[in-house]
């Protein structure tokens, strides 16, 4: 079993070569030793090892926080929009429907 095998480290996503057909393969891993197949349709399927260090690995990039304004102006554009729909509403529903 890898060394880094079921850990919740966060992972990177990285461009290795196979050493069998030097293939440029894109595989995402965790720190740790990971066997990584080549995907060469037909051709080669070679497992070889690549070995990642905790330097390699990139550190969590933050979420955007959403700005308090543009949360306003959205806030607005849904009350803005309410408002419209129940005018309408009542403007084709007309006089001779109850209400």
């Amino acid at each position: 079993m890898p060394s880094g095998f079921g850990t919740s480290a966060p992972a990177s996503w990285f461009q290795v070569n196979c050493p069998s057909c030097t293939a440029a393969l894109q595989v995402r891993l965790a720190e740790g030793s990971w066997p990584v197949a080549c995907s060469q349709a037909l051709k080669c399927h070679a497992i070889f090892t690549v070995k990642v260090h905790a330097s390699m690995l990139k550190a969590p990039e933050a979420l955007p926080v959403a700005s308090k304004r543009h949360s306003v102006r959205v806030a607005r554009a849904v009350n803005a929009y309410n408002l419209f729909i129940k005018i309408e509403a009542k403007r084709l529903r007309g006089p001779w429907t109850a209400r």
